[in-house]
């Protein structure tokens, strides 16, 4: 597995719809400039949440909740997480990179996830 750079930690309370439209000002993300990666700790993940989506059921959809602040997730590339996040019992550890979603006029951030691990 590759190694994965965390820019920085960012708890939920912190994830707020101005904060990452700052980040978003970082633009234009590529291979020269890529979006920043960031890790909140002792996430817990909402009962029940996690589910294959997309085409070919190949993505993952889940809510996390930290500081009773629950935010919506996504990971592309890994419907089968969806069964091993159902069997976690504590609380992860999540690297992310934070965006603005737009869906029927509603801005709500999301968090793009790129790995996970339980809580050490």
């Amino acid at each position: 597995m590759a190694e994965l750079f965390i820019d920085a930690e960012a708890p939920f309370i912190q994830l707020t719809t101005q904060n990452v439209e700052q980040i978003q000002q970082l633009a234009p993300f590529g291979k020269d400039n890529p979006r920043p990666i960031f890790v909140a700790s002792e996430v817990e993940i909402v009962p029940k949440s996690a589910k294959r989506m997309g085409g070919g059921q190949r993505h993952l959809t889940v809510t996390l909740t930290q500081f009773n602040k629950k935010i919506r997730c996504v990971a592309f590339g890994q419907g089968d997480w969806a069964e091993e996040l159902d069997q976690v019992s504590g609380p992860i550890d999540v690297a992310f990179k934070p965006v603005i979603n737009e869906f029927r006029g509603q801005r709500n951030v999301e968090l793009h996830i790129e790995d996970w691990r339980l809580s050490q």
